[in-house]
């Protein structure tokens, strides 16, 4: 089943009673997806997958191996593509990498994040994929975190559950095919645990891409929920987003759609949904006044049509360019140099810690979204010549 849901028209708080009611209750699990990331501008598995290959490529990888990886990527198979980066990498070169790849250090927490953590008041409980420190950061520290499912997951409220890990802790991430086998889902205590809390809470899934395969093994555990008629649960995604047969698979899993227009790729009309749905006063003065200015996620806008002559300009001979060429310190004295507008200079959108691959890849997609592409290949050419 699906609803589309118009969040311009007047009754933008017009969610389905049962889930209305689940949230007024105190029954309502939020379990948050990778969207919520690339809001505030951090890569999607796929970009990181391809930024991996690319340093595999610089350390050798054979063709073999990077065509594997590429079809991997292309089939959604997040799992398996990231297994083949590690191997292709090694394991503490790939680990080091994704660290500084998905680091949320140099971001703002975007409006995604906090218009989840807006509904904290009356959220049951808070599930999440994604490794940064994000939504941690938008719900201030008030609420605890957790790496691994406990046996007492369905009595447990005001949590916060990291299925993947978290950023800074390796040891608890199930991102590649011996994670996954080796902890969480080959442990069938957890996977209880799991289907247990769908059991007993109304889940709003709100930021996957349901096109993954990792959401597979996910909603299996919501299928077998459905099958001794637990609470409904709903899926807030874009129009179009899923194919009719994706759909239907989902839809037996026990899930009901809840569609919205993204044109600009932003997910606004998203984040002014889930702010209908939170009580009144629960976002800070300073998110709730640039909602209101705006109503859309300002702090990581979808990259612009590219400026005149910036589409032929290929990012990734730019990024293979600046991490060639620069060290952090060298960095620094070119940007102040090139871009003395800009203000905090470098160090406003990368630090010294991370590595030449990630300063690389922030620092491109800084221009390119701002769509002066054009002017920082200018200026590297005039600085190298």
């Amino acid at each position: 089943m699906a609803l589309i849901v118009n969040s311009h028209r007047e009754d933008i708080g017009a969610w389905p009673a049962e889930l209305n009611e689940a949230y007024r209750q105190g029954q309502l699990l939020v379990f948050a997806g990778s969207d919520v990331s690339t809001a505030a501008g951090l890569p999607p598995w796929t970009r990181l997958a391809e930024l991996l290959a690319d340093h595999a490529r610089s350390r050798g990888a054979t063709e073999a191996t990077l065509r594997e990886l590429a079809d991997l990527v292309s089939r959604g198979r997040r799992t398996d593509a990231l297994s083949a980066a590690k191997a292709a990498l090694g394991a503490n070169e790939f680990y080091t990498l994704v660290e500084n790849l998905w680091s949320d250090g140099a971001c703002e927490v975007p409006l995604f994040a906090h218009a989840i953590a807006a509904l904290a008041p009356k959220l049951s409980g808070l599930l999440t994929t994604s490794i940064d420190h994000l939504l941690e950061r938008a719900f201030g520290g008030r609420w605890p975190v957790l790496h691994r499912i406990t046996g007492d997951l369905a009595q447990r409220r005001g949590i916060i559950l990291k299925l993947h890990g978290t950023l800074l802790d390796r040891s608890t991430w199930f991102l590649t095919r011996d994670d996954h086998d080796r902890q969480l889902f080959s442990d069938a205590g957890a996977l209880d645990a799991l289907s247990a809390l769908f059991r007993a809470r109304t889940v709003l899934f709100v930021g996957h891409d349901f096109c993954e395969d990792d959401s597979d093994r996910i909603f299996a555990r919501a299928r077998s929920s459905a099958i001794i008629q637990a609470p409904r649960h709903f899926a807030l995604i874009p129009d179009r987003s899923l194919g009719p047969a994706r759909r239907r698979a989902l839809e037996a899993s026990g899930v009901t759609f809840i569609t919205y227009r993204n044109p600009r790729g932003g997910h606004a009309e998203a984040v002014s949904l889930l702010r209908a749905l939170a009580p009144t006063g629960s976002m800070d003065g300073e998110r709730q006044g640039a909602f209101d200015a705006k109503g859309v996620l300002d702090e990581a806008p979808p990259p612009a049509k590219p400026a005149p002559g910036d589409s032929r300009l290929d990012p990734k001979r730019l990024r293979q360019q600046i991490e060639e060429t620069f060290s952090f310190e060298e960095l620094e004295v070119f940007f102040a140099e090139a871009f003395p507008e800009i203000r905090g200079g470098i160090a406003s959108i990368v630090a010294p810690t991370h590595n030449a691959t990630y300063r690389a890849f922030k620092l491109v997609q800084y221009f390119e979204r701002r769509r002066r592409l054009r002017e920082l290949d200018t200026k590297l050419r005039e600085y190298t010549q």
